[in-house]
C-alpha cells in the first residue's frame, strides 16, 4: 500500500471530497481533490 501511496500521492487515511466523493491528496498542509479541485479548507 505504501508504494501505491507514493506513486499516486493519495494517502490511505486521506479524507473523501465532500463535493464529488473522490479521495483527496496532500497538498502542503491540507488536502486537495483530484476530481473537482476542492480543498479541505486551505487557501
Amino acid at each position: 500500500m505504501e508504494l501505491f501511496e507514493k506513486m499516486s500521492g493519495v494517502k490511505s487515511d486521506a479524507p473523501l471530497c465532500m463535493t464529488c466523493g473522490v479521495k483527496m491528496r496532500m497538498a502542503g498542509s491540507c488536502f486537495v481533490c483530484e476530481g473537482c479541485g476542492n480543498t479541505s479548507g486551505c487557501s
